[in-house]
């Protein structure tokens, strides 16, 4: 009767084993799934912000090219305000 009790005792750990290993693949893919979303949510909101900004660029007579590059490199930390400050104080008409 042991023997059956142990073969019995080690079905339920392993049934709970699998069952917990399954609660955890699908708590991980609910995680991906959620980050997958956060992220196309803010790649969205992004164009949008930078429709926007190509669109104010038109609106001032600036290649929109170039000011989403401008930008780009701010964002990644290429150049910072004070650089741009310094480039639109050489390139301002002296009066």
């Amino acid at each position: 009767m042991p023997v059956v009790l142990i073969f019995f005792i080690a079905g339920g750990m392993i049934t709970g084993g699998l069952a917990l290993l399954d609660e955890a693949n699908h708590r991980r893919a609910e995680d991906v799934v959620r980050r997958r979303q956060e992220l196309e949510v803010y790649l969205l909101r992004r164009e949008v912000d930078l429709e926007e900004l190509r669109r104010q660029a038109r609106d001032l007579g600036l290649d929109p090219d170039q000011v989403i590059a401008g930008y780009d490199a701010m964002r990644n930390h290429d150049i910072t305000v004070e650089d741009i400050r310094r480039l639109l104080a050489g390139a301002a008409p002296s009066s």
